[in-house]
């Protein structure tokens, strides 16, 4: 139905449990820099998808809900001039009835709608390191030579957090799409992460805050490949647990990689914007009530980044970087390919701890404001 953005299928008779297939054709237009949309570039012309939260159904039926997590096929139809690129790497290119060019990819680990991500058009493409994990770069045409800081950024990042998680990066590969015209800053999808071009292309002219920026934002969307897209918020009411956890993780990971950085000495400030933020009457939860898809944008502000990530650096802090690292490793060893909500997180990190972490952080993120704290003198 049109108004609840639901398609109900109807059936002459019960369907027996069991394996089923149901096809469906479908078509829909481009969106407007949301769901599968096209970008004009001089004369070129390229298409790109951004799902995230829910305009997934805007490209394809589907049940378009984090909790869902499926292998996904894909097969693209594109112009013999044009390239295209998905999650996973092609397995073959051949010639479609049309005379289009028909590319098929690998099957994809299972991932939620909101992670599917295809790029088309006339891309240029530059090869960064192929080891341990193939690192790619796309952009229009002679943009290419912008991105070498970026190459370079990713496979640090990615050492890192390989590091940090004690598991192996999990897609099989990394491109790095710069997308001309882009609504959001950039977008975590399996395998194929895409950037708003002035976030990405920051080549050594570039000025050293916008080199700075383009190092987080990366270390950022590949922490959510293992908090995010291994491991999924089963509803958006938990979105704080893949934007604060990568927000917090950015710091971690740029300091590790670049000596000298200072991103956790910088990360004071952040704490500082979030409670100027928190002592607000507008003020909102970490984790907020979602129901309509028009409530997923609310509780993905200032709240989930900054205060997620404040509250989550005063826990490490609280219980020791070693304890915190141990129950983040087993959670995210526990809890792959799943779908889970905060209670998971908390649990593991309560146990490995072996502090009340969840009963402290609930005070937190379950409602919006600054801790009052008295201090009283007594002269003895």
């Amino acid at each position: 139905k049109e108004t609840d953005e639901e398609l109900v299928l109807l059936f002459p008779a019960w369907v027996a449990p069991g394996p089923a297939e149901i096809v469906v054709e479908y078509a829909a237009p481009f969106g407007s820099l949301w769901g599968l949309f096209r970008v004009k570039e001089g004369t070129q012309r390229f298409a790109f998808t951004q799902l995230e939260a829910t305009f997934a159904r805007r490209m394809f039926p589907s049940f378009d809900e984090p909790r869902h997590k499926t292998p996904f096929d894909l097969i693209l139809d594109v112009p013999p001039t044009m390239s295209a690129f998905a999650n996973t790497a092609p397995t073959s290119e051949t010639v479609a009835p049309s005379g289009k060019k028909r590319v098929v990819f690998e099957t994809s680990k299972p991932m939620p709608t909101y992670l599917v991500a295809i790029a088309v058009g006339e891309l240029e493409l530059a090869d960064g390191p192929k080891s341990p994990t193939p690192i790619r770069l796309l952009a229009a045409p002679g943009r290419t030579k912008l991105g070498v800081d970026a190459l370079d950024a990713a496979a640090r990042s990615l050492a890192s957090l390989e590091s940090y998680f004690g598991i192996a990066y999990p897609f099989g590969k990394v491109d790095l799409a710069a997308v001309p015209n882009f609504a959001v800053g950039a977008m975590e999808n399996a395998g194929l992460v895409t950037f708003r071009e002035e976030l990405l292309l920051a080549g050594p002219s570039s000025p050293a805050l916008l080199r700075r920026r383009m190092a987080l934002v990366m270390a950022h969307e590949l922490a959510h490949q293992w908090f995010g897209n291994l491991v999924t918020m089963r509803w958006w009411d938990d979105i704080w647990l893949n934007e604060g956890f990568a927000t917090w993780m950015q710091s971690k990971v740029c300091d590790d990689a670049w000596s000298g950085f200072g991103a956790r000495a910088e990360r004071v400030l952040s704490k500082d914007i979030a409670m100027r933020a928190d002592v607000l009457p507008s003020a909102r939860a970490v984790r907020q009530k979602v129901e309509l898809a028009d409530d997923v944008g609310q509780s993905a502000g200032w709240s989930a980044y900054q205060k997620g990530a404040s509250v989550l650096t005063m826990l490490e802090a609280w219980t020791g970087e070693d304890a915190f690292r141990g129950a983040i490793q087993a959670y995210v060893g526990a809890q792959a390919n799943r779908s889970i909500t905060s209670a998971e997180l908390f649990g593991a990190l309560d146990q490995g701890t072996k502090k009340p972490v969840s009963r402290v952080a609930k005070t937190f993120l379950d409602q919006p404001g600054v801790p009052i704290v008295r201090v009283s003198m007594t002269c003895d």
